[in-house]
């Protein structure tokens, strides 16, 4: 897993679109596996109570 510094560097460039920053941060903050976030829709997120419904 990348530290949390390669995560914050790598959501921070420009060149890396918001959908790849996004993901890359809910696999890190989450430890949720790459199927289960990429298989989420936005109904399936509660942004106030910062959880998702997988």
């Amino acid at each position: 897993m990348r530290s949390r510094l390669a995560i914050d560097r790598l959501v921070t460039r420009r060149e890396v679109a918001l959908r790849e920053k996004t993901f890359y941060r809910m696999l890190y903050e989450t430890a949720g596996r790459a199927e289960e976030i990429l298989g989420l829709n936005v109904e399936d997120l509660d942004l106030a109570g910062r959880r998702a419904a997988v």
